[in-house]
């Protein structure tokens, strides 16, 4: 890999001098960042971009100045108390999983800081796996969060040992005081004790005493922090959630992941599960501590919150979410259980008025499918929105949705065909929908008078994940010319409709080159619906010949000379990493 970064064509790229100097090269004082030992670290703690950067190959100049500051504002270091492994041990366990703490420490204590790791352009994302302990049992830990937490801005815990919850406690709320964003998606179980701190799921159910350790001091607000993500696989949350709440007035949006599915039996038979608790704190903070907490909290994320689709949303939850009036824009969850599909309304109603993403998932094993979405209830700002399951009858919904862009539907609707045909005619006649510009179909392959229909209804498109055979794929290059995604999935295209030939002559008929701003194009991921492939022909006068083509992602490999498939690898590297090219799905 390290090799591979070296070029006799641009700036070589050389480790530091044994006493740190800076070399200079060609007038220019040498960025430290360039170093080669500096790089191998940074490559592997920076989990996020490592194979875009690994197959740039070249490390000059002009991407030194187009793309450093960039990356070290963008880019996540992911630091780890494990030794790092040997040179000699090749074995698949010896590979690192982020940059050592010793290392990381020695970077920082250079003086004149010379890798910037302390100055305002410096990195402030950070994922730490400190597997030994999180806290400050040993006098590097505390170094660190005393050095570089005012400094963070981003931070993710995951894989950490937490042997004291108190200390833990004054890392959030005394160190890191800029912190913005916070994911915990730890998964080693406490170590002192089976509950979270200060108090126990027993008393989280009565009245709360607001005594000097529950109520927050100014100084442990964290004022910054808008995004929250938490994900509870193994254990707990370390605190109790009036606790944690009562110091992050300010969250936006809050993601909940992978909660315990099990509920606890109280005193008296009660039935209460981590949701509930979750919900239920964040009222009683708000009643005690004032209505300014959480009058921010627009984004609500519920959709993967139990790893087995539960009834996440029982009328408790929703008479909460009434009292708290959220000023939700965005709302993700599930109604895969009978209760749930009851509130569901309801909750729609309660957000009808800022509402603008709605993300719903029902269980595909459900084959019910209730009244017409969205069950009489008007959402005029409603923006982006995906349904997932037996959630919708028919696409009548489509005309009662004025300001839509973006429509994901995730499910196999036996009679969507009809439907978009009926677009055409009586009542929905003179229906248009001239603002959605994505659109994401599941599991359809639709053809040429499907196609039609969806033009019809929605001409400007711009991005579209869509099910096709060669006749629906010469329609789309028809209709969207003006296309800058495409994703064809299921994909049964082949030579001839990717060229547009007929009688052996190529471009007779629409085909990829008449896609003028074609950015990005895949074809097939889904397992088994992957029938069209590539070819040497198709590749050279259609794939290449797209110019403003950048990403290119294909499922099956190519029926393509060796030469050719150098030459699509070379402009478009197959990269998973790629695949985010993709996420114009609608949600997080």
């Amino acid at each position: 890999m390290y090799k591979r970064l070296r070029s006799s064509k641009l700036l070589p790229v050389e480790a530091p001098t044994p006493q740190g100097s800076m070399q200079r090269q060609d007038g220019n004082v040498n960025n430290p960042l360039l170093q080669y030992p500096v790089l191998k670290n940074l490559f592997e703690a920076n989990i996020l971009n490592t194979m875009d950067l690994k197959n740039a190959r070249l490390v000059c100049k002009e991407w030194a100045k187009a793309s450093l500051d960039r990356w070290r504002k963008e880019a996540t270091l992911t630091l780890t108390d494990n030794a790092p492994p040997s040179p000699d041990d090749n074995s698949a366990s010896s590979s690192k999983d982020g940059l050592a703490l010793s290392e990381f420490l020695e970077m920082i204590n250079t003086p004149g800081d010379p890798f910037h790791l302390l100055e305002t352009k410096g990195f402030r994302k950070y994922n730490v796996k400190f597997s030994q302990d999180l806290c400050f049992s040993q006098p590097e830990k505390r170094i660190f969060w005393e050095k570089i937490g005012p400094l963070i801005t981003h931070l993710q815990i995951s894989k950490s040992r937490i042997s004291s919850v108190e200390d833990l406690a004054g890392i959030l709320f005394k160190h890191l005081p800029n912190l913005e964003s916070f994911i915990y998606k730890n998964d080693f179980p406490l170590d002192t004790e089976d509950l979270p701190y200060p108090v126990d799921k027993y008393e989280m159910t009565l009245p709360w005493n607001w005594d000097e350790q529950l109520r927050p001091l100014d100084s442990q607000i964290l004022k910054k922090l808008t995004k929250l993500d938490i994900t509870l696989k193994s254990e707990c949350f370390p605190f109790s959630w009036a606790y944690f709440f009562a110091r992050v007035p300010n969250i936006k949006e809050l993601k909940l992941q992978s909660f315990p599915d099990y509920v606890y039996i109280l005193p008296g038979g009660q039935e209460l599960n981590e949701l509930f608790s979750f919900f239920r704190s964040l009222q009683s903070v708000r009643e005690t501590l004032g209505l300014n907490y959480f009058s921010l909290l627009s984004k609500l994320d519920l959709f993967e919150v139990y790893d087995e689709r539960l009834n996440i949303f029982p009328m408790a939850i929703l008479s909460l979410l009434r009292d708290l009036r959220l000023p939700l824009t965005f709302l993700a969850f599930d109604i895969s259980c009978s209760t749930s599909l009851l509130a569901f309304p309801e909750i729609l109603k309660l957000h009808s008025d800022t509402l603008e993403t709605l993300k719903v998932f029902r269980s595909k094993c459900i084959r019910s499918i209730p009244r017409e979405f969205p069950y009489g209830v008007d959402l005029p700002h409603l923006k982006e929105l995906h349904l997932s399951g037996p959630i919708f009858k028919n696409l009548n919904f489509l005309k009662k949705l004025p300001k839509l862009r973006h429509l994901e539907l995730d499910y196999c609707c036996i009679l969507f065909k009809y439907f978009t045909g009926n677009f055409s005619r009586g009542v929905y006649k003179n229906v248009v929908l001239p603002r959605i510009e994505t659109l994401w179909l599941s599991q359809e392959v639709c053809g040429r008078e499907t196609v039609k229909g969806l033009k019809r209804l929605m001409a400007n498109l711009k991005k579209l994940k869509i099910g096709l055979g060669n006749q629906g794929f010469a329609e789309v290059c028809n209709t969207w010319k003006h296309l800058e995604t495409l994703y064809v999935d299921p994909n049964f295209v082949t030579e001839s409709a990717i060229l547009g030939s007929v009688g052996g002559r190529k471009y007779s008929v629409p085909n990829i080159t008449d896609l003028k701003e074609l950015t990005t194009f895949a074809m097939g991921w889904e397992p088994g619906m992957t029938k069209g492939q590539l070819t040497s022909n198709s590749i050279v006068d259609g794939i290449l010949a797209c110019e403003k083509l950048k990403h290119v992602l294909i499922a099956a490999q190519p029926r393509a000379s060796h030469k050719v498939r150098e030459m699509l690898t070379s402009k478009f590297p197959q990269n998973g990493s790629w695949s985010k090219t993709l996420s114009f799905r609608i949600g997080v």
